[in-house]
């Protein structure tokens, strides 16, 4: 009898798998619902007995990564004739992770696996274009008298708009495809917009810790190629961190008790803090993107007789991805890692006179206000010029232009710059004390 069993090894065909619809490439965008349909046919065991089998679908790019997933069961074990099902599910099709390409091609599989794990499949293609970006208007910090928000939409009028804000002097950056605003003073806050008109008050507002005092550095859009969506990057006297729309904390990069924050930015895929110690030396700090561990420093004494002491100017540029300390005379301190006994090296900033404020630009290279204002390239090599002051530099990513907060401490506007700095049109009355703006975009993302 042991040897008769010995032989009652379930012996059946692979199921197979065909793709109903979609049967043909389709083009997909954001918000879609693809309706995915397929049959499995799960052949009857020639001997023995099976289970019933499980299928799979799978969205993906081309290189492996997964974008969704969702799997079951066939109705049935098959015992004396097949199993045929027909399988239907749908497919909201979600914004692309930021900084995907457009358009993106998408690998659609079914698989179905029989109860003795022998598999069937079929595959097709999807292909997902980004939404046309454009751009939803300019946004900045209003004030000394009014400290709101201005707005203004030069496809439609350059009149600028007033809307109540945070009540105090603060930094704010707007969150593309989000329709929300980030301000920061001593605390972040998140104001919805609707129909592009700010909130009342802010939906949430955020101190990280007791210990987290004093004005906030900056606010800024994370940089797209490091996020899931379009996130804020808050500067705290003693941490940068990274805020999601809803105001939820995603990274932090934190500061020993000794340090407080100048800067911060990414250079290389790895979070650089600038920081002034105890001491009143200055301190660029590497830390891990994803986990937040603290990896290296350098310490310096400044020279510039502006970067000295508790109130001492300094800001954090990058150098071909390497990320380096500006003095307010004009001295670049470049950091590289791995230098051995002397990691710095010092360099000389474009142009002459002392720096009055600088800043780096999103799209990568540099601003600075010397005796007269101008822009560099990646490399630090010199652009163009401006004349007059620079307050502050925002992008417009679908138009390719710059936004440039010139004038003085009674008038300042906001000018439109071709790629090659030169104004275009008219400027925008910006207030007497706007410090800082943003561009809104529909989405987030690469051009």
């Amino acid at each position: 009898m042991a040897l008769i069993c010995g032989g009652c090894a379930t012996e059946k065909a692979p199921p197979t798998v065909m793709w109903l619809s979609p049967q043909s490439t389709v083009h997909l965008q954001e918000g879609d619902a693809l309706g995915l349909k397929f049959s499995i046919s799960d052949p009857a065991p020639d001997r023995g007995a099976t289970e019933a089998a499980t299928w799979r679908v799978t969205i993906g790019t081309e290189s492996g990564v997964t974008w969704w997933t969702t799997s079951g069961s066939l109705s049935a074990a098959p015992i004396q004739s097949p199993i045929l099902d027909t399988i239907e599910t749908t497919w909201q099709v979600p914004a692309p992770p930021a900084g995907s390409a457009s358009p993106t091609a998408l690998l659609l599989s079914a698989i179905c696996t029989d109860g003795e794990g022998q598999s069937g499949a079929d595959f097709g293609s999807l292909t997902l274009t980004n939404a046309p970006l454009t751009s939803m208007g300019l946004w900045w910090a209003e004030g000394p008298s009014d400290y709101g928000f201005g707005f203004a939409n030069p496809q439609g009028s350059t009149i600028p708009e007033a809307y109540p804000g945070p009540g105090a002097p603060h930094e704010m950056v707007h969150l593309d495809g989000q329709d929300l605003i980030v301000s920061g003073t001593t605390e972040a806050q998140g104001w919805p917009l609707s129909n592009g008109v700010p909130s009342t008050a802010p939906a949430w507002s955020v101190v990280p810790s007791a210990t987290t005092t004093g004005q906030i550095r900056f606010v800024r859009r994370a940089p797209f190629e490091y996020t899931s969506a379009s996130w804020a990057e808050i500067g705290w006297s003693d941490r940068c961190t990274w805020l999601d729309a809803s105001g939820l904390t995603m990274k932090t990069w934190l500061l020993n008790p000794d340090e407080q924050l100048i800067d911060a930015g990414t250079a290389a895929g790895q979070m650089v803090l600038l920081a002034r110690t105890d001491a009143n030396d200055l301190r660029m700090i590497r830390f891990n993107l994803d986990n937040a561990a603290r990896l290296e420093s350098v310490t310096w004494t400044p020279q510039a007789a502006g970067s000295v002491g508790p109130n001492g100017n300094a800001w954090l540029v990058l150098k071909q991805d390497l990320p380096a300390t500006l003095e307010a005379d004009g001295t670049l301190r470049l950091w590289e890692s791995n230098g051995g006994a002397t990691p710095l090296s010092t360099l000389d900033f474009p142009g002459s006179g002392p720096v009055i404020r600088a800043g780096r630009l999103a799209e990568g290279g540099s601003w600075a206000e010397r005796d007269e204002s101008l822009f560099c390239a990646d490399d630090l090599s010199l652009l163009g010029t401006w004349n007059g002051a620079i307050y502050h530099v925002t992008n417009d990513r679908a138009s390719g232009y710059f936004w440039l907060l010139s004038g003085s401490d009674n008038e300042r506007h906001w000018w439109a710059l071709e790629p090659s700095f030169d104004p275009i049109g008219d400027p925008i009355p910006a207030g007497t004390g706007a410090t800082t703006g943003s561009v809104a975009h529909n989405r987030p993302g690469p051009l």
